[in-house]
């Protein structure tokens, strides 16, 4: 939240590392990170770029990143560069990358996607520096209050309580598994305001412990 809240002001910062193996919310980070830096195709074409960490050739890498944003750019365009796997780069790339994380460009963003990251190495403690650390995770169960109001106003839907705990128990507590099955239900129900107990049963959600 504080990090989309962040982008919505315009106080972005240069590096971002998601940790985590919770594929939905670093989907989700990834998508913002987009609508945000990419409202127009040409800014796709001209200053992004997708990368993946496993066989990463890190020179190749560095020189994106150091790269400015279009020659007609204006001050506002932002170079957004996502690294998969992040995890997974070498330590020779490691090696490469570290002055630049040290000291990186304000014309770009870096989102870094990963598993798990050791935060006794020399390149984490430079993106807690110069940027934010975003660590995702299957929900504890006091939070799925707060995911039931996320769900509701990303499909500006109200999901009644018992259609929630069906939803919740059927998805065997998955956090993506969960949305999947809300999308369903949501481009089902067009444009009916309220998404039903009726209406999760209807479309096949059960609790995880029944037959199939």
């Amino acid at each position: 939240q504080k990090v989309f809240k962040d982008l919505e002001s315009g106080s972005w910062k240069p590096l971002y590392l998601v940790v985590g193996a919770e594929p939905f919310q670093a989907n989700e980070v990834l998508s913002q990170f987009k609508k945000k830096f990419l409202k127009e195709e040409s800014f796709q074409a001209l200053n992004f770029e997708s990368w993946d960490g496993e066989g990463l050739n890190g020179s190749e890498l560095l020189n994106s990143l150091d790269m400015l944003p279009g020659l007609f750019s204006t001050e506002e365009e932002i170079r957004l560069i996502v690294c998969q796997r992040f995890d997974k780069v070498s330590a020779a790339s490691f090696e490469i990358l570290q002055k630049y994380l040290s000291q990186p460009l304000s014309s770009t963003v870096f989102l870094m996607l990963a598993e798990k990251a050791d935060k006794r190495k020399s390149w984490y403690k430079a993106i807690e520096e110069h940027g934010d650390v975003i660590e995702i995770r299957e929900p504890y169960d006091r939070e799925w209050p707060k995911w039931l109001g996320f769900f509701e106003r990303k499909y500006e839907k109200k999901i009644e309580s018992a259609a929630w705990e069906m939803l919740v128990s059927s998805s065997g507590r998955s956090l993506s598994l969960l949305a999947k099955e809300i999308e369903k239900i949501a481009v089902y129900l067009d444009t009916k305001p309220v998404m039903q107990l009726s209406d999760v049963q209807a479309m096949g959600a059960y609790s995880a412990g029944d037959d199939v």
